[in-house]
């Protein structure tokens, strides 16, 4: 079986809504990032991605959904302010739409959301509701209003969705006491790919994702995390690899990427499900994260040709 080559997210592409942008949203008619989106759309495209993202242009994997999920403000930073609910409209639906009438029949479109826990560690508490931003019940909440996102996400037509959550890499949170929430949001994509991504170093924790959480697909960094493939060859999930760092702006010779990609295929055989960067590149110059794109479709090709 040959591997589909994906990316984990965000791509470096900025676009600043004007009235009329924010108007057509509001009316459910585009999304307000558009521009923004059909460019990243292109530049994946262009670098031979086959399971793109919509580029998650709205901001960083926090302020996206600070900024509209009730409950939660992106102002000044991401904060939690009142009772989180689930959203009655969701701006992802848009993104997802435009980037997949963008992409037409040349490529696939995975729904990509922040996890309950990351998004739940990544916030200030500004509200009495919840005693601290770890406590269940604000969780609950989290997981509840993203379950309501993957549904809506899967009902407008993704195949796949990917959960990402790297705070179970730092060492901060147990994953068997959060697991049920990150599962209820899995849980919620119904007869779809499930994708959990945890960038970082997993030595400590891969254990526990693959007994503890309901993913399809486990993503990882083996370009930045080496050590991480020794691990992950001790289970049986299917697994993205990432082949290509994307916290440098050196991009990688394409034998490097292969070198990568060479040793997952000997430990991993045909559980290498998706091969992508080890996380989104957002951080990145434009030019220099289509070029990383590229070396991860050419790595590929010459490994599974």
């Amino acid at each position: 079986m040959t591997p589909t080559v994906t990316v984990v997210g965000s791509h470096p592409v900025k676009h600043e809504p004007g009235f009329k942008d924010r108007l057509l949203e509001r009316l459910r008619r585009r999304s307000a990032y558009a521009p923004a989106i059909r460019e990243a759309v292109k530049d994946q495209l262009e670098a031979g991605i086959e399971l793109i993202s919509d580029g998650q242009v709205r901001g960083d994997m926090i302020e996206i959904f600070a900024s509209y999920i009730p409950g939660l403000t992106a102002e000044d930073e991401p904060a939690v302010i009142g009772r989180v609910e689930p959203p009655r409209s969701s701006p992802l639906v848009l993104d997802y739409r435009e980037a997949a009438e963008t992409a037409g029949e040349r490529a696939e479109v995975k729904a990509i959301l922040t996890g309950p826990v990351t998004l739940a560690h990544s916030l200030r508490l500004e509200t009495d509701l919840y005693p601290s931003t770890d406590h269940p019940s604000l969780l609950k909440d989290l997981s509840r209003a993203l379950a309501a996102e993957a549904r809506r996400l899967r009902e407008e037509g993704a195949e796949v969705l990917q959960v990402d959550e790297p705070v179970l890499s730092s060492g901060a949170v147990e994953v068997g006491r959060v697991a049920r929430y990150i599962n209820r949001v899995l849980r919620a994509f119904r007869g779809g790919t499930r994708v959990l991504h945890v960038c970082g170093k997993v030595t400590d924790v891969y254990e526990e994702l693959e007994e503890k959480i309901k993913a399809d697909v486990l993503d990882h960094e083996l370009a930045g995390h080496p050590e991480n493939l020794e691990v992950v060859a001790s289970g049986s999930k299917p697994i993205g690899v990432g082949v290509v760092r994307s916290d440098s702006e050196r991009v990688e010779k394409v034998s490097e990427a292969v070198r990568v990609l060479e040793r997952a295929r000997e430990e991993l055989g045909e559980r290498v499900e998706f091969v992508d960067p080890d996380c989104g590149l957002r951080k990145l110059p434009r030019r220099v994260a289509r070029r990383k794109l590229e070396v991860v479709r050419k790595a590929r090709d010459r490994v599974f040709s």
